[in-house]
């Protein structure tokens, strides 16, 4: 964008930027098509360079919300991450996610979002260890929508250990 501005901006003050002896030397008539042209290839050239052709897939999201606990206490202010999955649970090709604190009460509430080329999404939520060495997982599936209503899932997770 900015090499598409500069060449622009090269092209107007070729327009403004001749001498009073190039303007005599050239006529009036032949300096202003010289520039007119000038302006004109600038702004082809502008076009060209801010073409993109990416197709990226579509935006989804989808709800996901639960209780997470420690050996059936709640997990009070531990991280929950959720990360969807378009090619089963298996941690690749990760689609979506999000990250949340859980509340006193142990519920966390995560809007997952990325980009996916499929509907189904399998979640794999996860509840960090007090140390942040390991995470324990919780599954379940859900359907990624482009519009609201989005879909939602409840997924508890519990730690046996902190």
């Amino acid at each position: 964008m900015l090499s598409a501005l500069l060449t622009l901006y090269i092209s107007f003050i070729g327009l403004f930027m001749r001498t009073s002896r190039q303007i005599r030397g050239l006529g009036i008539r032949r300096t202003l098509r010289l520039g007119v042209a000038s302006l004109l290839a600038g702004t082809v050239i502008v076009g060209v360079g801010c073409r993109e052709d990416i197709i990226e897939p579509p935006t989804v999201q989808a709800l996901v919300y639960g209780t997470a606990t420690v050996a059936g206490q709640p997990a009070a202010g531990r991280s929950v991450t959720a990360r969807g999955f378009a090619q089963g649970c298996q941690g690749v090709g990760s689609a979506l996610g999000g990250d949340a604190k859980a509340d006193a009460s142990g519920h966390y509430r995560i809007l997952m979002g990325g980009y996916a080329e499929t509907s189904s999404i399998c979640v794999q939520v996860g509840l960090v260890s007090a140390t942040g060495t390991d995470t324990v997982f919780a599954v379940g599936t859900v359907e990624a929508r482009r519009d609201p209503p989005f879909d939602s899932v409840r997924i508890s997770v519990d730690r046996a250990t902190p």
